[in-house]
């Protein structure tokens, strides 16, 4: 029975049926596990035509750790917003020479902030992609 709605290019007229060993299917079986969706005749099939097989590794215990990196993200960017809207408010106060110096190494230390934030987002971004897969 042909399916309707198939283009000719991409259709697969030849069945191939055959029998393996236990420990081969047990090896298939494995692979489907670790792969995303694939039925065992994707599997034969893709490595029957040499496609590629895309394995994924997700370590669940790292879930928990991804959580709590992204919620600290999400604090340092409060924290910076913060400190960059009292150094907005000062720059409109008549402040004396003194007061004018501290602010300075205020705006400093949160320039450092900023790039220290700039810097762990990079890096989260990595394990995000890495870990987060979906």
């Amino acid at each position: 029975m042909e399916r309707k709605n198939k283009k000719s290019s991409n259709r697969l007229p030849y069945r191939v049926e055959c029998r393996i060993p236990e420990s081969k299917f047990q090896e298939l079986n494995d692979i489907i596990g670790k792969s995303q969706g694939l039925t065992m005749s994707e599997l034969v099939r893709n490595i029957l035509l040499g496609k590629k097989v895309r394995l994924v590794h997700h370590d669940a215990s790292l879930d928990i750790i991804m959580e709590k990196l992204s919620e600290y993200s999400s604090i340092i960017k409060g924290l910076a917003i913060d400190v960059n809207q009292i150094c907005i408010s000062f720059k409109d106060i008549q402040l004396k020479k003194s007061e004018t110096k501290a602010l300075e190494k205020v705006n400093k230390s949160l320039e450092k902030v900023l790039e220290f934030q700039v810097q762990v987002e990079r890096q989260w971004a990595n394990l995000y992609e890495k870990w987060l897969q979906k």
